[in-house]
């Protein structure tokens, strides 16, 4: 899945309407000061949480992270309503993952949707290790989150081929974390670096 577009498409095939719903989801978040906090639960379901000082306000979760985020939208349509324990369909996720950012949360690691300071959107991918109060990865900030969206899924691809080439040498090398080589602080490092010229890119209004 190369081009941005076809992540719409397919979310359009599950019955969203992407710009529509993230400008839903967009004034959610502004009037919550809220975020959406994503993650594989254990049995390895795709959860989305959108939560208020750690309070939860709105709940999705699938079998992938494209119906998960279905499941969110839903929720969002009904206020703030959840007052239990969520009921789902699935009892576990699936292994192959349906698109580059679903396999990101597969592998057990984080994504995490909310507001900056000046009024516009950040989406961020945090590993597996990562506190969500702390860096992810890298951000992607945008005025609209449509765009932050747009542009987060069009690097996920190489994310995770970072994450996996820097795993396999890891696994390679035969070392534990402790033994000089940590994979996640290398593909920390490398995506940060160019992350700079795309937030700037965005800002400009580049695409």
């Amino acid at each position: 899945m190369d081009n941005v577009r076809e992540y719409f498409q397919l979310l359009a095939e599950l019955g969203i309407d992407p710009e529509q719903e993230m400008a839903r989801l967009e004034r959610k978040l502004q009037e919550t000061k809220g975020q959406v906090h994503s993650f594989r639960s254990g049995g390895g379901l795709r959860v989305l949480r959108l939560e208020k000082d750690d309070k939860l306000v709105n709940y999705g979760e699938s079998f992938n992270f494209e119906n998960g985020l279905k499941k969110l939208f839903e929720d969002l349509k009904l206020g703030d309503r959840f007052g239990g324990e969520y009921e789902g369909k699935y009892l576990t996720g699936v292994n192959t993952p349906s698109s580059p950012i679903d396999q990101w949360v597969l592998m057990g690691n984080t994504i995490d949707i909310k507001t900056e300071n000046g009024g516009g959107f950040v989406v961020g991918a945090g590993d597996h290790d990562s506190d969500r109060n702390k860096s992810q990865l890298f951000e992607v900030s945008a005025k609209n989150l449509i765009t932050a969206f747009e542009w987060f899924n069009r690097d996920m691809p190489e994310l995770n081929q970072l994450a996996e080439n820097r795993m396999a040498k890891f696994m390679m090398c035969g070392k534990d974390m402790a033994g000089g080589f940590n994979p996640q602080y290398t593909v920390r490092y490398e995506v940060q670096e160019s992350d700079r010229a795309r937030v700037r890119a965005i800002e400009r209004g580049e695409k």
